[in-house]
């Protein structure tokens, strides 16, 4: 991907209208310990249908709720994939409510098996029909969640999956083997995955396993394990060594699972953004509000990319239409020496600019060049005057004024012309 590079370090203004890229550290975060006053309970709210069922789950509010955005748990409960509810875990989810999260309990697709017996083995997680419903569920359960976050004021890049034995294996599943949403961390307590569905850049997890456990026995759980710190992904381990299934403290789990959560809460840095599209009139760019951005940061040999980030905020600064937004760099824990790249849905940045332009719209295809195949179409697009309502999307719209026209040509004209050897 053709990229442009930017230098950042904890406060910079860049020549390319970015103006006060802040990378940085939340500077608050609640005390998760010290409220107590009462929480506010929603129960059996409908997250999915599928399979003619309602799949519900219980949702519980801290004190201060209305206050901000507060990170989040989704809880999913133990049962050997045939039984249990929702309700055997809420006193976990009210637990962590008190805390300061805005927590979740969910029921999942059941079968009529246990699978949880002596005869399961570790190859059979990734091909149980009952396991990876349960996956999809849950992964479901977050989309659901992230979807309603200014609702129940949620961060939405800050939502945790948790469970216990059957739930576990869910949560594990949902942190390392789908890729449609992403998560904050996993807790797992008493559950084990497949170790080949760990890849680099997953995200933290905390484990809580007994040495005599019949079940989720010790040496899979080392197997997979041993892929979490092959990868470099953020864990911590916890072993009880005389702890057979169901024996983990439940004192020491919630001890030790807000710590967990209270660390990578607090190392997430937020990028602070401004930009602008070249040729977006502030007075007539209604189909430009909801222009999608992807960011790839690095930083001491760590990388991570966001996609589809729509920006929050516009305005008109200069007589330019700028917009602007804070990326919360989730599994990213750099704060110093980040290299930004950039890249718009149709468009790509330009080198050193002391204007109030940043992309250079025309790369229709996505192929990081602008060409003249990208003429051609916008080109065709322009003779039939192709048009949509107010707030659609249209490939050829350089100027994002809902319709494709001779303005739209002479964008793509000036990009060809004048400014290719200028992008990225």
């Amino acid at each position: 991907m053709v990229k442009a590079v930017i230098f950042a370090t904890l406060f910079v203004t860049l020549l390319v209208f970015i103006n006060s890229w802040l990378i940085k550290k939340p500077t608050s975060l609640p005390s998760r310990a010290s409220q107590t006053s009462e929480i506010t309970t929603t129960t059996n709210i409908i997250y999915r249908q599928i399979d003619n069922q309602d799949l519900q789950l219980d949702l519980f509010q801290p004190p201060d709720n209305n206050s901000s955005n507060h990170p989040a748990i989704i809880w999913i409960h133990s049962g050997g994939f045939y039984t249990g509810k929702k309700e055997d875990i809420n006193g976990l989810a009210a637990e962590f409510a008190k805390r300061g999260f805005v927590s979740t309990s969910i029921n999942y697709r059941l079968t009529n098996t246990d699978y949880l017996t002596k005869d399961f083995n570790l190859s059979q997680i990734k091909k149980t029909p009952a396991i990876i419903n349960a996956q999809d569920d849950a992964t479901a359960a977050v989309v659901w969640l992230k979807n309603n976050a200014t609702l129940y004021h949620v961060d939405p890049n800050q939502i945790f999956v948790a469970g216990g034995s059957a739930g576990a294996i869910t949560a594990l599943l949902v942190g390392y083997n789908q890729e449609s949403v992403k998560i904050a961390g996993v807790i797992a307590i008493m559950g084990v995955a497949d170790p080949t569905m760990v890849k680099v850049g997953g995200p933290p997890v905390i484990m809580f396993n007994g040495g005599l456990d019949t079940l989720i026995k010790p040496e899979w759980v080392n197997l997979f394990q041993k892929q979490i710190e092959d990868k470099n992904i953020a864990h911590e381990f916890y072993w009880y060594p005389n702890a057979n299934h169901g024996q983990v403290p439940l004192e020491d789990q919630i001890n030790k699972t807000n710590l967990f959560l209270n660390k990578y809460l607090k190392q997430n840095s937020v990028l602070n953004y401004q930009i602008s599209f070249t040729g977006v009139k502030p007075n007539n760019s209604q189909c430009a509000v909801n222009w999608p951005l992807q960011f790839t940061v690095l930083s001491n040999g760590q990388s991570q990319t966001y996609s589809n980030i729509i920006p929050q905020t516009s305005a008109i600064i200069n007589n330019q239409l700028v917009f602007s937004g804070s990326l919360n760099l989730i599994n990213f824990n750099q704060s110093t020496n980040i290299t930004t790249f950039i890249k718009g849905p149709k468009h790509l940045q330009i080198k050193y600019d002391t204007s109030h332009n940043l992309f250079i719209p025309g790369d229709i295809n996505d192929d990081n060049i602008i060409n003249g195949i990208d003429f051609a179409y916008i080109k065709s697009k322009s003779l039939i005057h192709e048009t949509v309502e107010s707030g659609g999307y249209l490939t050829a719209d350089l100027d994002g004024n809902c319709q494709v026209n001779s303005n739209d040509v002479n964008l793509a004209k000036f990009a060809l012309q004048d400014r290719q050897d200028q992008l990225y």
